[in-house]
Formats: C-alpha cells, sequence, structure tokens
C-alpha cells in the first residue's frame, strides 16, 4: 500500500490525483482509466475540503492506494466532520440545464459515482474513509496478436522505423497487430498514413490493426479525420 498525506488546501489536490494517477499506471490501468481517477479524485478532495473541514488548511488528507485483485482502490481519509455523499440527490441540470438548480458538491459525486465501478464510505468519531475501486480490464487478445508500442511522439522522425516494424508484422499472414499508443503524446499525418496502411494491408490479408490507449488529443485527431470510424479503438 502507497500513502501520501498533505494539507486540505485546494491548491494541493493536483498533488494528490498526481500521486493516485501515477499508481494506477503502475497497476496497469489504460490511460483513459487513469484520467477519469484524476477527475474522480479532484472531486472527492474537493468534498472534503468544502463539506468535513468547512474550508482550506483545517485538516489534513491522506490518500492511500493498492492492487486488490482485479481492481485499483483509492483510500482517502480526512478527520473532518461526517459527511454523506449518498443523502446528496442528483443534481437537477443533468435533466433541466439550469445552473442556478445545481447543489453544491451533487455534480462532483455524481462525477465520483459515473467514473469509478466501486464506491463506499465509512465514517465514525475519527474520521471519513471514502473507498474508490477501479477495475484493472484486462486486454482480452489471444496469442495471435501481436502488440507494436509507439513511445514518445509519432512524427517523420519515429515514422520510418515504425513502419519497417509493421511491415516486419505484416510478412505472417494473416496479420493482426494491436498498437498501444497510451504512451503516445503526438501523432500527425505522417504517423496516421503509416497506420492506414498497414491496415489496409492487414485487412486484405483477413487480419486487422486496431488500436488501444488513446489520449483525448490523439482521440480527437482520430475523429477530426474520421479515423475512429476506421479503426477498433479499444
Amino acid at each position: 500500500m502507497q500513502t501520501f498525506t498533505i494539507n486540505g488546501r485546494y491548491e494541493n489536490i493536483q498533488s494528490i490525483c498526481a500521486f493516485l494517477m501515477e499508481g494506477a499506471e503502475t497497476a496497469g490501468l489504460e490511460m483513459a482509466a487513469v484520467l477519469q481517477i484524476e477527475l474522480a479524485c479532484d472531486e472527492a478532495c474537493t468534498n472534503i475540503i468544502e463539506h468535513a473541514y468547512d474550508g482550506e488548511d483545517i485538516g489534513d488528507i491522506t490518500a492511500r492506494w493498492f492492487v486488490d485483485g482485479d481492481f485499483f482502490t483509492i483510500v482517502l481519509q480526512d478527520n473532518g466532520r461526517s459527511f454523506d455523499p449518498n443523502i446528496v440527490p442528483p443534481p437537477t441540470t443533468l435533466v433541466e440545464p439550469n445552473v442556478e438548480n445545481l447543489k453544491i458538491g451533487g455534480l462532483g459525486i455524481h462525477f465520483m459515482q459515473k467514473l469509478m465501478d466501486e464506491i463506499s464510505y465509512d465514517f465514525d468519531d475519527d474520521g471519513n474513509d471514502l473507498t474508490m475501486r477501479k477495475r484493472i480490464i484486462p486486454l482480452a487478445l489471444d496469442s495471435k496478436w501481436a502488440v507494436l508500442t509507439v513511445n514518445g511522439r509519432f512524427d517523420q522522425e519515429q515514422t520510418p522505423d515504425i513502419e519497417a516494424q509493421l511491415n516486419e508484422l505484416l510478412q505472417t499472414i494473416p496479420s493482426w497487430i494491436l498498437v498501444d499508443l497510451s504512451k503516445t503524446s503526438y501523432i500527425n499525418s505522417g504517423g496516421l498514413r503509416c497506420l492506414v496502411t498497414a491496415w489496409r494491408k492487414a485487412r486484405k490479408q483477413g487480419g486487422d490493426v486496431q488500436l488501444k490507449g488513446l489520449n483525448g488529443r490523439l482521440q480527437e485527431i482520430f475523429e477530426m479525420v474520421g479515423f475512429d470510424n476506421v479503426f477498433t479503438i479499444i
């Protein structure tokens, strides 16, 4: 179990999120899940400061993470006033888009419940424990799939090497290739052409090229050019 404690200030929430995101990556979660954990953590810590402590600099927040079977588990602990998020009704803005109808804390709790697989609360005279769990979903691929990981920038400098690796994998007929982009920070038109060329060759052979781990920036690029409708993205 990894533990991190910091004073309950808004400016410190980013540090707690970074600690938990690093743990999630270590546990093998996809980047999309890591970013969901960041948002859930942000909302949870904000609620602790606002509701348990009634403000900044009143008490500490302790974050813990560990892997429990198929789950990445987070525990956020404070020693403030007990607060049961289950009593907060769903935010009315989800039904009627009127900002004035939004109850404080309601939207944040809704985010947490939607982003995490399991949430539980335990509170007593010593404080509050919020436990959030995210399932670690193993990649459902059999041995026929070859995995190619792209690190850093997928641009003109790296494209020739990636293209060569893809061509080598395409020598197996049919070719089943999974391109892991979870560690890719950038892709340009050359990288996109490289992937599409490989996809066409694999499909002609009766195989496929699929993608995984796109971050928000890459997902936006693929949607912009319509390639999210070409590739299977997992």
